[in-house]
């Protein structure tokens, strides 16, 4: 449907090959949407930043490289952390070690066994 004064935009988007080592976000529509709606705008930086890994990659979160890539200060960055693990984006699963999840899920209740 066209509405008055609507602009129309034609995406251009290079394709990655199968050679590329650089990453490249994959991630559905309504998931991106989503975060977007629910997560401030550097938590949602910083959901993306995650989210453009590959699924099962691991890696150690280094704030400095967050800061220099999306050029926010060292208190959003914590913040930011923050609100993803507060909102069920990151779930700790052993201490310091969290699960990323596109969709937030609830955390697990610690178990008294442990």
């Amino acid at each position: 449907m066209k509405y008055a004064n609507q602009r129309n935009f034609t995406v251009n988007r290079e394709i990655p090959t199968k050679n590329t080592r650089e990453a490249y976000l994959t991630i559905y529509c309504r998931n991106l949407i989503a975060a977007a709606r629910d997560l401030n705008g550097n938590a949602f930086k910083l959901y993306c930043y995650i989210a453009s890994n590959r699924n099962g990659y691991s890696f150690d979160f280094s704030p400095q490289d967050f800061i220099n890539q999306y050029g926010v200060s060292i208190n959003s960055a914590r913040s930011s952390v923050q609100e993803l693990i507060t909102k069920g984006y990151l779930v700790e699963t052993k201490h310091n070690f969290y699960q990323f999840y596109e969709v937030p899920i609830a955390a697990p209740t610690p178990s008294s066994n442990n």
